[in-house]
């Protein structure tokens, strides 16, 4: 998750009524504007999930259990998300880098990017806990006890195992090889794909920027408000996955600024609430989240500044559960980093 930028642009209002067709289409006066547009896009996930994503190729964990291992396997066939898309937005310049806005988004999208679970072999495997051999022990001893039926198979077939101990019970340990009349190792793989599903992200923006008058000082004021109509049910059976969408969520930024004589300062709050991200089966929610910011910045001569920055002031830390809070994934402390130098430009 990036926190937002604590660093805003100070607009200036606008000096003349222009109109302009197309998409974005927007109507602006000496010091209003409204701006619409309508489109479609298209996009791609994150590179690093893509990536790894659209490969075929197939990856197995080590150590698979006599039921079965698991592993993943890439999807090359993937499609890029698509959306229809509708902003609408209105701003009002009331002053001297003064203004206040407000925008409205809706976004239609397909082609989300969802894992599946495949049940198949891989590269011929064979399980030598599944065949002629486990088949005979159990027959003979009666009984599908694990420990029972390898020490019999290993007093029993030789050529095909190989012994390595003896259990406190008397029953032997080793190993057991497999045999090309075992059965296929059965992998559970878990696999991305286009989803079916289509969803719709909607939202409001608010943003205010108020100059006071000729001090310098100023505060800049945003809050975004996202909705999305799939979301996830943590009271569903577990055992069934479920289609939702990631990374959604409000957040809300507040920034105390002074600029004048050459001389720039920022103070900034950044919010972010919970938002969940990912886990078709379990689910992983990452916690709300917010740090401050400061930063300053002196003009000493023409085309040279001194700056310092500081993010994180309060050592905010970050958190992740899964359906409660109370089953915590992640836990990082946050530390304050401080930063200082010279700025020129030519």
């Amino acid at each position: 998750m990036n926190s937002p930028s604590h660093t805003a642009p100070i607009r200036s209002p606008r000096s003349r009524a222009t109109i302009t067709t197309g998409s974005p289409r927007s109507i602006s006066t000496s010091n209003r504007c409204a701006t619409s547009s309508c489109a479609p896009r298209t996009a791609t996930p994150s590179r690093a999930r893509t990536t790894a994503a659209c490969r075929g190729g197939l990856n197995i964990d080590s150590n698979p259990r006599i039921g079965g291992g698991t592993g993943s396997q890439g999807n090359p066939n993937l499609l890029p998300f698509k959306s229809k898309n509708i902003d609408l937005s209105a701003e009002w310049y009331y002053g001297p880098e003064s203004y206040v806005s407000v925008g409205y988004f809706t976004k239609d999208v397909k082609n989300f990017i969802g894992t599946t679970q495949l049940n198949t072999p891989a590269f011929n495997l064979r399980n030598p806990g599944s065949g002629p051999r486990y088949r005979q022990a159990v027959a003979a001893l009666g009984t599908t006890d694990n420990l029972r039926v390898r020490d019999y198979i290993l007093r029993n077939f030789p050529a095909s195992s190989q012994v390595t101990g003896t259990s406190d019970a008397g029953l032997l340990n080793g190993n057991i090889f497999g045999l090309p009349e075992d059965d296929l190792f059965n992998f559970q793989l878990s696999q991305p794909f286009n989803s079916d599903q289509t969803a719709n992200i909607n939202g409001w923006e608010f943003a205010i920027q108020h100059r006071l008058w000729e001090t310098g000082f100023g505060v800049i004021l945003n809050y975004t408000i996202v909705n999305g109509d799939a979301k996830y049910d943590n009271t569903l059976d577990p055992n069934i996955g479920q289609f939702a969408l990631t990374g959604l969520s409000d957040s809300a930024n507040a920034v105390g600024y002074y600029d004048k004589n050459g001389i720039q300062a920022r103070v900034a709050y950044n919010w972010r609430g919970q938002f969940y991200a990912g886990g078709a089966f379990d689910p992983t929610y990452v916690e709300a989240y917010g740090q401050v910011d400061a930063s300053a910045s002196v003009q000493m001569t023409k085309g040279l500044a001194v700056f310092a920055e500081a993010i994180n002031l309060t050592g905010q830390g970050r958190r992740g559960h899964r359906r409660s809070d109370n089953f915590v994934t992640f836990a990082q402390p946050g530390y304050a980093r401080y930063s200082a130098g010279l700025r020129f430009n030519f």
